[in-house]
């Protein structure tokens, strides 16, 4: 029988080789995820909020922050790393970093089945998307495996418990109604199992409460709320669309409803977590309908909320409610899961390091070894240009047509409200024509689209990428011909 510590069911293997192969199974991933980032060209997202620490002092970073829609604990961990001057590829290894201890965390420090500790590691969210970019999910899965781990000492242990739902409050907003859930739970096992008159239980949940609220006001100021949200009529499609993607990435819609509601019937035995998976996808499927539209890797939240709640499963066992009745299927439900997020797990790691994610850095470098750095840079569409700017130390500003500024991150209020995102790049040649037009052979044109042949005979094409996976980041720069006023 294997040990409380490596797993809470039975097994015929005994602890000495199940530790062993959960040893391997780290070492593997991590192995993965080292190689894997090293040839991760990072991409505009990422590149925007190096962009933002770089060019901004600390009160202007957090007056910014809200507009980018995140809590503001990613900004705060990367601005020491980006304020002492390390080079850009850090913040390549920086989420592998992170994701590398919260998989420790999971597989060695908490009592979570078995075979989803030897799985878990290698599907897609965790291999691949939450690994390979630097943004703040690595920080949501570093605290729930965090949380997970604590939990049976969560009234032992009130502070650091507390501390590590503050900072899942922190980590994404897409978080915050399972944080919230996390913590009305918590005070709920205070009362009942009265520790609610101990001075540090009390203290932890004043710490949740206001690490955790504050958020409301002062992510409030968010212009950018509601902005590119579905119609009403469109909802339904977009809530099978959500949890396909966030269960098997690529598959069927009418498998992926099956699983989603399966894994929901399996915490019949477990009334209480029934309360954090309805509060943690209330939140979720809230903003993906009604705020902002997402992406693969805000629905793969959906993936982590089931596993997190099941995995908070075996503290609630009573004498009725064991996991010998209907939940060990859930867990086998979950290894089907992450078991059917296996080929795209590898498909897109492969990919990644086979081509490039992003054309950024090769335009940069391009830039920089024919010395066009320094030249007036006109960047069209601005949301991918700015992808660039993070490898040009000594590129002060570009021209955003669209935005009609000059700039390095994007300012989401001057475009995507304006809704000038949407100017083709083509744009970007009369615009720059038109405002350095004393100065036409000093332009450099950097657009993300090729032009169309009509603007295309008063340049000279520069460079372009043969193909990226970020199929809008593959860039092409010009210069006006010699001769052209």
């Amino acid at each position: 029988m294997m040990s409380q510590s490596l797993n809470s069911g039975s097994y015929s293997i005994s602890d000495s080789v199940a530790n062993k192969m959960l040893w391997l199974l780290f070492i593997s991933y991590t192995a993965l995820v080292i190689y894997g980032v090293g040839y991760h060209e990072p991409w505009r997202d990422e590149a925007q909020s190096w962009l933002i620490v770089r060019d901004n002092n600390f009160w202007q970073m957090l007056k910014i922050i809200p507009s980018e829609g995140h809590p503001p604990l990613w900004y705060l961990l990367i601005w020491p790393i980006i304020k002492s001057g390390l080079p850009y590829i850090f913040f390549n290894y920086l989420p592998a970093i992170i994701m590398i201890l919260a998989v420790y965390i999971l597989m060695f420090k908490t009592r979570v089945d078995f075979s989803l500790k030897c799985l878990f590691p290698f599907s897609y969210f965790i291999l691949y998307e939450y690994s390979f970019f630097a943004r703040n999910y690595c920080l949501i899965i570093f605290f729930v495996s965090a949380i997970i781990s604590l939990y049976p000492k969560r009234f032992d242990k009130p502070i650091l418990y507390g501390l590590c739902i503050v900072g899942l409050f922190n980590a994404h907003a897409q978080m915050f109604s399972f944080a919230f859930s996390l913590l009305l739970l918590y005070t709920i096992d205070a009362i009942q199992l009265r520790q609610i008159k101990d001075r540090k239980t009390q203290l932890s949940i004043f710490l949740q409460a206001i690490g955790g609220l504050y958020l409301v006001p002062y992510m409030g100021s968010n212009k950018m709320m509601g902005v590119d949200a579905p119609e009403i009529p469109a909802i339904p499609i977009a809530a099978m669309q959500n949890i396909q993607h966030g269960l098997l990435v690529e598959g069927n819609n009418g498998l992926s409803m099956v699983l989603f509601i399966l894994l929901c019937v399996g915490l019949i035995q477990k009334p209480k977590l029934y309360l954090l998976l309805a509060g943690g996808f209330a939140g979720l499927f809230y903003i993906l309908w009604f705020i902002h539209l997402g992406d693969v890797r805000h629905e793969g939240l959906i993936f982590i909320i089931f596993f997190t709640v099941y995995a908070l499963a075996d503290n609630y066992d009573t004498v009725l409610f064991k996991k010998s009745g209907i939940l060990k299927y859930a867990y086998i439900l979950q290894a089907l899961v992450i078991l059917l997020q296996l080929k795209p797990a590898f498909g897109f790691y492969s990919n990644d390091i086979q081509t490039e994610y992003s054309g950024s850095k090769a335009a940069a470098e391009y830039l920089q070894e024919h010395s066009l750095q320094n030249k007036i840079i006109v960047g069209a569409q601005a949301w991918a240009v700015e992808a660039l700017l993070p490898y040009m130390q000594d590129v002060k500003q570009v021209y955003y047509p669209e935005c009609e500024r000059m700039g390095t991150y994007y300012i989401w209020d001057s475009c995507y409200l304006s809704k000038s995102w949407l100017y083709a790049p083509d744009f970007a040649v009369n615009a720059a024509y038109q405002r350095f037009k004393e100065k036409i052979q000093d332009i450099v044109i950097i657009v993300n689209h090729r032009l169309y042949y009509k603007n295309e005979v008063y340049l000279d094409l520069l460079f372009t990428n043969e193909q990226t996976l970020k199929g809008d980041e593959t860039f092409y720069i010009y210069k006006f011909k010699k001769g052209v006023r």
